[in-house]
């Protein structure tokens, strides 16, 4: 037997063998997945951020469930920010599933106190010293006269190397680690600055440093802000930052001397060559100096056009510091405002910084002009908002509280720079699907709200300052002037909103934003709020296709005896489904139109609203309150020309326990006026 023919033959009857099977058996690929904990180990309270880094082969999509070791997890993203608050030693764990395959990737975690010093400090002021174990001289921490206005738990704690925690965050290109890391913690924001003043080792400098390129590193929890053009795959990943703080060199004392306004980790490190900093005020008007505000620019990568970038930035400032503060009544950060500038990348405009109050970050490419000015005013509202934060985790306080953190942003970008399109995130056209207040976000969900935020400030002005001003004076000690101390129980915006505003109504949101469109005279422009693209322009009822319904003779609707039934579905809490009801050309029907809503089981209270449209005017015919009760039947005139509006809202605003989708139906048909 010729071996050519016979290869042939053993190719032919593999073939015939699977000719018919299904490849997956054969082809399919587990997940890959490799747990990465930011930092490894540290002093409870301890943020680490936990990232899988997963893919699959095949490109199925992929579910997250999560083991921190502490009795808590559950199904999450592919970042999670874990808070462990006491000492010990934990197992974290991620499992990684396509649907059919799951792979599992763990990790140790240690918590564990570390050596440090702690002190009562009073109105007097006093201070804190640390001796080095790791290798700096020493470190001190200065509390000025006026900071605590009653003794007040100050501690300073030494920790090992950032270096240490995790190789990722180290930025070897960018610096070298130097000595010791360090923990100041105390419950204030104080607009004092406390001093921290480290004495330093020639010997600890890398070979061939100088002391002059010494900076300080503060290790922050970020999150990116998505532009709007933005692709919307994937989810917003949290992260640790290491971000430099401006500081006084003494090379021949040997010290390196900076000022922090609340708590912070810190080392510090030397870079190849200095940043570029730039230094400006803004926010100071002669009538009221003391609202004085300046900015330090870090230009950790300096941009094309550092001279134009920095004039747009400190115009950008200035209008947002007019707008919100001055104008608007907004509280201010007491530190002065940090600005990193930084390579992020094509689709994202800047940070969002979770643990600081006075920091923000900066593309060094913007998209254009616009963009790079409605991001400069949302990230500085961003620190208005931080400001407010009474709840001692800023990190918990953005997880129960982005629908308002950055709806409201997205409002105060607007608010300063209203000529300027775009920048809206806003809901698509058709059903609000997306609940408002969801703990549950897709990177695109909680900058969404912003249509409800407009809607809230047209109908109850001052709304959004009044919710950040209480949300600041809750169960705890506040001088406007002065030291705010933070609470230890979270407090979420959502219980602040309601008490201020008990009265406010979901149904009469969705109907405005979908059909009455009147925020703002000026958001017809294109690529604003009110476009084709987003929630339609003023005159324009839209809907989704299948959620339109053509009435007319002949068809279910144009009778008593053969109703247009409609299901309706509603997402738990604050979301909407909705209906747009029209006479058909030529053929239409006349008369009264009958709305009847089968009760809803469960426990659900739904709302619904109806509103007839023609020629461009809007009348509301009638609202419908918990509809687990039974309600007479909606009746309004019905001719051509003339179209309907059904909206079914669930209006609450606690958490919906179990999430379970409201599901009902309701019929509708038209009483012709030549029946009897």
């Amino acid at each position: 037997m010729d071996y050519r023919l016979g290869k042939w033959a053993a190719k032919l009857l593999l073939v015939a063998l699977f000719a018919g099977c299904p490849p997956e058996p054969y082809f399919e690929h587990p997940p890959y997945v490799n747990l990465r904990l930011d930092p490894l180990s540290g002093e409870a309270p301890l943020d680490v951020v936990c990232t899988a880094d997963a893919f699959d082969a095949d490109g199925d999509k992929l579910t997250y469930e999560w083991v921190f070791g502490d009795g808590t997890g559950g199904a999450g993203k592919s970042t999670m920010l874990h808070t462990y608050t006491r000492h010990g030693f934990y197992s974290v764990s991620v499992s990684v599933s396509d649907g059919r395959h799951t792979s599992i990737s763990g990790r140790p975690l240690q918590v564990t106190p570390y050596r440090g010093e702690s002190g009562e400090i009073g109105l007097n002021g006093g201070s804190i010293e640390q001796e080095s174990i790791f290798g700096c001289r020493f470190a001190t921490m200065i509390v000025p006269p006026g900071v605590a206005p009653e003794p007040t738990l100050f501690s300073f704690s030494e920790w090992p190397s950032l270096a240490a925690l995790d190789e990722k965050q180290r930025k070897s290109e960018r610096f070298q680690w130097v000595g010791s890391a360090y923990r100041v913690d105390f419950p204030l924001k104080t607009s004092l600055p406390i001093s921290v003043l480290i004495g330093y080792d020639d010997a600890l400098l890398p070979p061939g440093a100088v002391p002059e390129n010494l900076v300080v590193i503060q290790r922050l929890i970020a999150l990116q802000e998505h532009a709007e053009n933005a692709p919307a795959a994937g989810e917003r990943a949290v992260l640790a930052d290491n971000v430099p703080l401006t500081a006084v060199i003494d090379p021949e004392a040997r010290t390196i001397q900076f000022d922090l306004y609340a708590g912070a980790l810190v080392q510090l490190a030397v870079v190849d060559e200095p940043f570029e900093m730039a230094q400006f005020g803004f926010g100071a008007t002669e009538a009221d100096s003391e609202y004085g505000h300046s900015a330090y620019v870090v230009f950790e990568d300096p941009p094309d056009n550092p001279e134009w970038f920095l004039s747009v930035l400190e115009d950008g400032l200035r209008q947002a510091w007019r707008v919100l503060v001055f104008e608007r009544g907004f509280r201010a950060a007491s530190a002065p405002l940090r600005v990193i500038v930084r390579d992020l990348g094509d689709t994202v405009p800047g940070l969002l910084y979770l643990t600081d109050d006075a920091t923000i970050c900066l593309n060094r490419n913007p998209a254009n002009l616009g963009e790079m000015m409605k991001t400069i005013a949302h990230l500085y509202f961003h620190t208005l908002q931080n400001t407010a934060n009474n709840y001692r985790s800023k990190i918990d306080n953005f997880i129960r509280n982005q629908w308002f953190i950055e709806g409201t942003a997205c409002w105060a970008a607007d608010e300063v720079f209203d000529d300027i399109p775009g920048g809206y995130h806003a809901t698509r056209p058709g059903r609000f699907r997306a609940p408002l207040d969801t703990a549950d976000y897709d990177g695109r969900t909680e900058y969404q709200t912003v249509a409800f935020w407009k809607w809230a400030e047209a109908e109850n002005p001052g709304i959004i300052r009044a919710a950040l001003l209480a949300h600041c004076g809750i169960t705890h000690d506040l001088d406007l002037g002065g030291t705010l101390r933070e609470n230890a129980l979270p407090v979420p915006f959502k219980e602040t909103f309601v008490e201020l505003w008990p009265e406010a109504d979901f149904a009469a949101f969705a109907c405005a934003a979908l059909f009455r469109k009147h925020f703002e005279t000026d958001e017809i422009q294109a690529g604003d709020l009110w476009s084709d693209d987003a929630l339609g322009a003023p005159g324009m009822r839209s809907a989704d296709p299948e959620n339109t319904y053509v009435l007319q003779p002949g068809l279910p609707g144009d009778s008593a005896e053969d109703p247009l039934v409609i299901y309706y579905e509603v997402q738990p809490a604050l979301a909407a489904d909705w209906f747009r009801l029209k006479a058909g050309n030529g053929a239409a029907l006349s008369g009264t139109l009958n709305i009847a809503f089968d009760p809803v089981p469960g426990e659900a209270p739904l709302d619904a609203a109806v509103c007839a449209f023609q020629l461009g005017d809007i009348a509301p015919i009638a609202v419908l309150r918990d509809l687990r009760q039974p309600h007479p039947n909606i009746t309004g005139w019905f001719t051509e020309g003339v179209e309907a509006g059904v909206f079914v809202v669930d209006p609450r605003w606690e958490d919906a326990v179990g999430g379970t989708i409201c599901r009902g139906r309701f019929a509708v048909w038209v009483q012709a006026e030549t029946d009897e």
